[in-house]
């Protein structure tokens, strides 16, 4: 018997204006994501060496922080030591990945189904994570998404960005420059580049 999210993208795929025009676009978006984690398409991103970079600038400008993962994934591939962080929120449009991270019994960690181009928060974070993930989202809703982490991250926060696309990396990694954070650190790894940008430390 298929799941529902399978009956879901075939009925995309026979009548796709249908479809979008009755469940909505975002509907859609999750669906397709759901479906991509079970067909096991996003399998090889596991690996936790694809989250050591990462984890090694949270520990660096982020030790102890509060952390905001948007576009986490299963978070199988974010090797995090228990005692380097506070609190660790995931944010995915995908619930199947949430159910897999859920599974993974982080300590100190909470995670949330939603859409991080509409995401809206009223908490601050210390650290912000976009591992994997602005070239998956409508370059004009780019600039937006990093002024508005700006303005949740603590003093002296930082938003850790890591892009692996090398079509869109220059696009990227110019607004990343851009946006109103003062980029720290940037570290090429390979097709990687991690981008370490601090909110200033004013109150």
């Amino acid at each position: 018997m298929l799941k529902p999210v399978m009956m879901a993208l075939l009925k995309l795929v026979r009548d796709p204006l249908i479809t979008v025009k009755r469940i909505g676009l975002k509907k859609v978006n999750a669906t397709v994501w759901d479906t991509e984690y079970e067909l096991g398409n996003w399998d090889y991103l596991d690996s936790e060496a694809n989250g050591k970079t990462p984890v090694a600038m949270l520990e660096k400008y982020a030790p102890g922080a509060h952390i905001l993962d948007l576009g986490c994934g299963t978070t199988k591939n974010l090797p995090l030591n228990p005692a380097s962080y506070a609190h660790y929120h995931g944010v995915d449009i995908s619930q199947e990945a949430i159910e897999r991270a859920r599974a993974l019994n982080r300590p100190d960690a909470s995670f949330e189904v939603a859409d991080i181009v509409a995401y809206r928060t009223t908490e601050k974070y210390d650290a912000v994570l976009l591992r994997e993930v602005l070239y998956y989202l409508p370059s004009g809703e780019v600039p937006d998404l990093l002024e508005r982490i700006g303005k949740i991250l603590t003093p002296g926060g930082v938003l850790i960005v890591q892009i692996w696309n090398r079509v869109k990396f220059g696009m990227l990694l110019k607004m990343v420059r851009k946006c109103s954070l003062v980029v720290a650190e940037e570290v090429a790894e390979g097709h990687a580049w991690t981008v370490v940008a601090r909110k200033p430390n004013v109150r």
